[in-house]
């Protein structure tokens, strides 16, 4: 099973360039295809050592992704993509260990990372680097990826709660 993988791939359009379609998985860490022919145009390969759940998300001119495991294991990392026509190499901006989340797929809004734990458990970093900006417990437990909806965060629970964040009037998010 370390080798398996569980996350929807993230469609990823660079500023130059076409389109590319983004996987992660334990094995082949991140990888790049071209959608039309299938073909790799970069991969990073080593950056997980856990299970990949959660999709990746871009954050600015990074991708982001997590992984983890049901005892509480999570990593992340973020990577600068690279570029085949360019024949420039993908590069690791940034580690997390321990990471934010594991099964929920994190939301970005305004460079910001919103990591909704499986624990209940809402994390927010700055996109660019990492850095925790805060972490607060809302309680419950967390299998679906949350969404923002006028300035505000919701996630269903497993016990089929609606929970939303009450947290994000400090983080100047736009919405009411």
């Amino acid at each position: 099973m370390a080798g398996a993988a569980y996350a929807t791939p993230l469609l990823y359009t660079p500023k130059e360039g076409p389109a590319e379609v983004i996987f992660t998985c334990t094995s082949h860490g991140m990888t790049s295809l071209d959608p039309k022919t299938g073909e790799v145009n970069w991969e990073v390969p080593g950056i997980f050592t856990l299970r990949c759940v959660a999709s990746p998300v871009i954050v600015g001119d990074l991708i982001f992704a997590t992984a983890g495991v049901g005892n509480g294991d999570r990593q992340a990392v973020a990577v600068r993509p690279g570029s085949k026509a360019k024949k420039i190499e993908p590069q690791v901006a940034y580690k997390l260990q321990p990471g934010p989340s594991n099964v929920p797929t994190p939301i970005v809004v305004g460079g910001r990372i919103f990591a909704w734990g499986d624990g209940g458990i809402v994390t927010c970093l700055n996109g660019e680097t990492g850095e925790q900006v805060w972490k607060e417990r809302v309680g419950g437990n967390f299998f679906g990826s949350p969404v923002c909806i006028n300035g505000k965060l919701y996630a269903m629970s497993a016990k089929g709660e609606n929970v939303r964040y009450r947290g994000l009037r400090p983080l100047q998010v736009a919405g009411p």
